[in-house]
């Protein structure tokens, strides 16, 4: 069992957040019981997981939930709003693609 101990306010950017760190918990959990060689960072299928996990995210999603107002602007016309919030995710993940070339240069 994984608990959290963290200072969040109830939004889906944290909602986010959580379960991204979560899994990576989870991770790392499952590796207590390999061997030593068997153990390493997380691979890019940790990053796939969660990816999809964002993705899932609807509005409507999260209104159900209760992290989204039923006035919010997302929920105005549906597919917009998960238009949206999908170039929401791109573009913040987008910002951290020329740090990653000049780390591994």
């Amino acid at each position: 069992m994984i608990r959290a101990n963290a200072c969040i306010e109830p939004n889906a950017d944290w909602f986010s957040k959580l379960h991204t760190q979560i899994g990576f918990v989870n991770y790392y959990n499952t590796q207590d019981e390999l061997p030593f060689y068997y153990r390493g960072q997380p691979n890019g299928l940790v990053g796939a997981v969660n990816g999809a996990v964002k993705l899932s995210l609807t509005p409507g999603y999260l209104q159900d939930i209760g992290l989204l107002a039923a006035d919010s602007v997302a929920l105005k016309d549906d597919s917009a709003g998960e238009l949206a919030m999908l170039m929401k995710s791109a573009l913040s993940q987008l910002v951290a693609i020329p740090y990653s070339l000049a780390v591994e240069q």
